[in-house]
């Protein structure tokens, strides 16, 4: 909801409970994620940055109240590594029985990405975003996978198993 992050227009350094959003709570989101499932939806697209709660926790927990919803979450190169994105997308699979899509997200709002430590130029974030896809599939590979690149550098990677099925 981008009035999370705009309120109306005015542009907010953090969200207060005086800007007027909701604040998270399970039990409501569940509600929504519910009726998303009751109405036919399959997959819904969940934000992702500073400004809310963070999407693969938020969506795990989500998927405990819903049996077919499918949850569309952000993978970050540059905000995380991609031998841990790799594992957790697999552990997210087994947990949720497979209702896991990714949305790969190489970057966005730049005062967003410098708020996540990440300082890497529109051009170089598309060439570090085919690094991080070609480690993640290497991880998920199920042999150990080395990677030497100009963005990443991987001795041995993998996931205790791949996730099944791929995201």
């Amino acid at each position: 909801d981008r009035h999370a992050y705009t309120d109306g227009g005015i542009k907010r350094d953090r969200i207060t409970p005086v800007s007027g959003v909701r604040a998270p709570d399970i039990e409501y989101l569940a509600q929504i994620a519910k009726a998303a499932e009751q109405l036919g939806f399959e997959a819904v697209l969940t934000p992702t940055g500073t400004w809310c709660e963070d999407a693969w926790l938020t969506t795990v927990a989500l998927a405990q109240h819903t049996e077919r919803l499918k949850f569309l979450v952000a993978f970050r190169p540059g905000v995380i590594s991609p031998v841990l994105a790799a594992q957790m997308a697999a552990t997210y699979q087994r947990i949720t029985r497979g209702r896991l899509l990714l949305n790969v997200v190489t970057g966005g709002d730049s005062t967003e990405q410098r708020r996540f430590g990440d300082h890497v130029d529109h051009d170089r974030r598309y060439a570090r975003t085919a690094e991080f896809l070609s480690v993640v599939r290497g991880a998920w590979s199920g042999q150990p996978y080395d990677f030497d690149g100009e963005h990443y550098q991987v001795e041995g990677g993998l996931t205790a198993l791949p996730p099944d099925p791929l995201p």
